[in-house]
């Protein structure tokens, strides 16, 4: 991994309803602009996102202005997605990685610095889909999970990808069942009832165990030759690991294999939390991700 490579953002806005930039086209790619973002993914949540981009042309961003009120209601909530990628070096055209994509739940621009303008977005995996009720899940006796959960899933409002990473492949599940409310929070029933975990990442929703036992998981080398920033540190809420971002490599649901001067923080680890913070502003480049793990030799 080279540090001393031009760095890239560049965003891809879809507006929906019928709804059309200036140019008369409803989607608008953004790039090669100052931005920066701060993104982070949670085992058994939804990734969420916040963005800043300056230069952003006006009529851009009175298209892309969203404002939530205080007790949004999914009707009152727009559907404009955005899509972000990342390049570790701008001069390979190849080296485009999708890190997020969502629905924008807030859009707006900030003139308080002004002349530099930033527009400010936030943004969440399958949003809709956390508040927007679905009709009910009922189970008459016993039922496969990953079949449920498939049936859940294909009526969320964008299309989502089941990955299964269960142990044993499959739980049933007990005796009659009914789940409630949003597609998002009927995943969560079903995984209190089988004390599994639902997690979302970009287009995947992932089934796990809730030992975070992810089996056959992929492993990825982090130590100071290869990226490390700092040193590991150990908290109550278990080893935290920083290192450059690369959006080939890093993700939820990949262990990382850690190779320090602090033998407590070696070996194999598998990250619950993972935060980005990238910018490419020239006044304050940042670069990096952060990983909270736990000890996967604790895993059951």
């Amino acid at each position: 991994m080279n540090s001393f490579s031009q760095k890239g953002l560049r965003f891809t806005f879809q507006l929906e309803d019928g709804e059309t930039f200036a140019n008369g086209a409803n989607s608008l790619l953004i790039d090669k602009l100052w931005a920066s973002l701060n993104a982070n993914a949670i085992v058994g949540s939804m990734p969420k996102v916040e963005l800043e981009i300056f230069g952003v042309k006006g009529s851009n961003m009175d298209s892309l202005t969203a404002l939530q009120t205080l007790l949004p209601t999914y009707k009152r909530i727009g559907k404009n997605q955005v899509i972000v990628e990342a390049n570790n070096d701008i001069s390979n055209p190849g080296g485009w990685a999708q890190i997020f994509g969502g629905i924008i739940t807030n859009a707006y621009p900030d003139f308080s610095s002004a002349p530099n303008v930033k527009f400010h977005i936030s943004a969440a995996t399958a949003y809709l889909d956390q508040i927007k009720p679905l009709n009910p899940t009922c189970i008459n006796g016993s039922a496969s999970l990953v079949q449920t959960a498939q049936s859940i899933i294909s009526r969320f409002s964008a299309p989502f990808r089941l990955i299964n990473l269960l142990p044993n492949g499959d739980v049933t599940i007990p005796n009659k069942f009914t789940a409630r409310g949003s597609g998002n929070h009927q995943l969560s029933q079903l995984g209190l009832r089988t004390g599994t975990m639902f997690t979302t990442e970009n287009s995947n929703i992932f089934l796990t165990d809730k030992g975070y036992n992810w089996k056959n998981a992929e492993a990825w080398s982090i130590s100071a030759a290869n990226g490390m920033l700092d040193y590991p540190s150990y908290t109550s809420y278990g080893l935290i690991v920083k290192a450059l971002f690369d959006p080939n490599r890093f993700s939820l649901f990949k262990q990382i294999n850690v190779s320090s001067v602090l033998k407590y923080a070696n070996g194999l680890w598998t990250p619950y939390r993972v935060d980005h913070s990238l910018s490419t502003h020239a006044d304050s480049p940042k670069w990096e991700s952060r990983f909270v793990c736990l000890d996967n030799k604790a895993s059951p």
